[in-house]
Parts: structure tokens; C-alpha cells; sequence
């Protein structure tokens, strides 16, 4: 399963609006969107990604970590993990 699938599933379990995430990230509540709906042929940027989940609720944050299993994210050189702020 991929993360923005991941999203999708915890947005809409706690009835969060894409509205409300891009109100408190900044992100264009469209691209959000294109994003979660894969509609999007670039990949999702490590930070824009970090951005979208620090932004959810607790429960919500946690439970999404839970399902992705503490996924690492690959950059060219690195190895990142988001971890909230």
C-alpha cells in the first residue's frame, strides 16, 4: 500500500477535509488532492509529505505511522524519517 493510500484511508475515517489539511500546511488544497487521488505523476517530495501527515490529529498521525510501519523514505543520499515537529 502507498501513502498517499494510507492518507486517504485515515482521512476518511476521521473525517478529515483535504480544506483542513492544506489550511494548516499551506498546500494547495488542489494538489492535496492530486496527491491522495494519485492523480499526480511526480512523486510527492519527502517534505511536502512530512508537512501533510504532521498536520493531522494525534490519533490520526499515530495511526497513519502504524500503518506505514515507520516507513523510511529514500532520497539520493540519505535516509529520512518524518517525525513530527
Amino acid at each position: 500500500m502507498e501513502p498517499q493510500d494510507i492518507l486517504r484511508q485515515i482521512l476518511d475515517k476521521y473525517g478529515i477535509k483535504e480544506i483542513e489539511i492544506a489550511r494548516r500546511t499551506g498546500i494547495n488544497q488542489t494538489r492535496i488532492s492530486r496527491y491522495i487521488n494519485r492523480r499526480d505523476k511526480k512523486d510527492i517530495q519527502v517534505g511536502t509529505l512530512c508537512r501533510l501527515v504532521n498536520a493531522l490529529p494525534v490519533e490520526a498521525y499515530f495511526e497513519f505511522w502504524t500503518q506505514m510501519a515507520l516507513v523510511k523514505v529514500k532520497t539520493e543520499d540519505k535516509e529520512e524519517v518524518c517525525l513530527a515537529e
